[in-house]
């Protein structure tokens, strides 16, 4: 297949590309027709015309990826999610297949966990809502589209939680491992099994929104404890209340069930594993 993949140059781009190594890769980390950082508001939509010109799918992961950033940064977080994807949408032949990355901050603070794709979308950081509008552009559209909705992803070199905790551990000076909270659950995924769901979504002929996790709840102090395993560092893990965020989720899960029929796909690199590469 030919596939191109927005924001190939980011943490989960550059993953995708490995995953879909075996297909004819156009990789495009920056906005077309626009100078300066990958600021997908700005792109001009004849340019995106001649990028995805003759390719059988696109995967769409342009955009600043930071939950934290977007509360400083709203109106650029909303013009790179929804207007950039609307601007791609325009300019997709018929026929093309769409797969949206979305994220699970959509659902916001879930009544109930595991939580479904079917689960009331509300948002609680600026981030989550652009990801809501651009789904929400997808949908209008009417295109032949899978919307993925990835839960906590880490790997090499990635941000999030999990980079913050083993920054710490691989710093010498450290002397302690600081998290605002402890008590949070998430449902971390390894970057690669992230990739490896989002080659199935190529691939496959399911159509719809589908979750993308382990469909395990850990705790942040969980967590923390099992990197201090991997890293054979025993650092003491210490709370700091006084960073907390009002917006903090306490607990998301995802139920996985619907990517496992639809698309034969389910997470296989362990967090012990994972922590450990």
């Amino acid at each position: 297949m030919r596939v191109l993949v927005t924001g190939a140059g980011g943490f989960l781009g550059r993953a995708v590309v490995r995953a879909l190594r075996d297909h004819a890769i156009r990789a495009h980390a920056g906005p077309p027709g626009a100078p300066g950082p990958a600021d997908w508001a700005r792109a001009d939509v004849e340019a995106i015309g001649s990028l995805v010109s003759g390719v059988d799918a696109v995967v769409h992961l342009a955009g600043p990826p930071s939950v934290a950033d977007s509360f400083a940064r709203p109106v650029e977080h909303a013009r790179a999610h929804v207007v950039g994807t609307a601007a791609l949408v325009a300019a997709l032949p018929a026929g093309t297949r769409l797969v949206y990355v979305s994220s699970a901050e959509v659902y916001g603070r879930p009544a109930r966990n595991p939580v479904a794709e079917d689960a009331p979308l509300r948002p609680v950081s600026p981030y989550g809502a652009a990801k809501v509008g651009a789904e929400a552009v997808i949908g209008a559209a009417g295109v032949s589209a899978v919307v993925l909705r990835p839960f906590c992803v880490y790997g090499p070199r990635g941000a999030g939680v999990v980079g913050h905790v083993l920054r710490q551990l691989a710093d010498p000076a450290a002397r302690a491992v600081e998290l605002a909270d402890l008590r949070p659950v998430r449902d971390f995924c390894h970057v690669d099994d992230v990739a490896a769901a989002i080659r199935a979504a190529v691939e496959g002929e399911a159509r719809g929104a589908f979750n993308v996790g382990s469909g395990r709840g850990v705790s942040i102090g969980a967590l923390a404890e099992a990197a201090v395993r991997a890293a054979g560092r025993p650092l003491p893990i210490v709370e700091r209340p006084e960073r907390r965020r009002a917006a903090d989720v306490m607990e998301m899960v995802a139920d996985v069930g619907h990517i496992e029929r639809a698309l034969g796909w389910r997470a296989r690199i362990g967090l012990e594993e994972g922590l450990r590469s």
